[in-house]
């Protein structure tokens, strides 16, 4: 996809891949829009750029003792955001097409007994992205769905782990994280 004169919204870009995304869209001359939460932010998206092609899902909590809260933000917020963007740039609703990123996690991809609420949360996310991603809905929409489940990053959703008694230490993650194969 060639990134130049194109517009995105990114969406939980306070700190770790959000950062990153944010950066390398402006460094590839995409108009971007960066929000932390979502509102109507899609509608002012649109108004502000012209329209969507681009929609990266980042914002992500790790909370194993507020699931409810944990729930609404990795999971409800980020299907909420993908039936957003399908309406404001699907072609079936006037749009030019385009894609949505979902961020999830390998943890995600297996079970991970250290934070069951978080791997639960992004397993949801990656069987949502994958039905989504389908001939089916792209055909009809334009839209491209696309999930990414990247490693443990540095970012303030591993804060809370640094005191947690579910979580020794963070090295223990990764050693954990290590027999983990990436899904083909």
């Amino acid at each position: 996809m060639q990134m130049k004169d194109k517009r995105a919204l990114v969406i939980g870009v306070s700190n770790g891949l959000g950062v990153v995304f944010g950066k390398e869209l402006l460094r590839n001359g995409v108009a971007s829009n960066i929000v932390e939460k979502i509102s109507d932010v899609f509608k002012e998206s649109v108004k502000e750029l012209g329209g969507l092609d681009i929609i990266i899902n980042n914002a992500a909590m790790i909370d194993e003792r507020n699931f409810h809260q944990s729930i609404d933000t990795n999971v409800t917020a980020v299907f909420r955001a993908n039936m957003l963007g399908v309406q404001f740039m699907g072609k079936d609703c006037g749009g030019r097409g385009g894609v949505i990123v979902n961020v999830a996690s390998v943890l995600g991809l297996e079970a991970f007994p250290q934070l069951p609420v978080y791997s639960a949360t992004n397993n949801a996310l990656i069987a949502f992205s994958r039905s989504f991603s389908q001939p089916y809905h792209y055909q009809r929409t334009g839209v491209r769905i696309v999930v990414l489940c990247p490693g443990l990053t540095d970012s303030k959703a591993l804060e809370c782990l640094k005191n947690d008694k579910l979580v020794t230490r963070l090295e223990d993650l990764s050693e954990a994280m290590k027999d983990i194969q990436p899904q083909r």
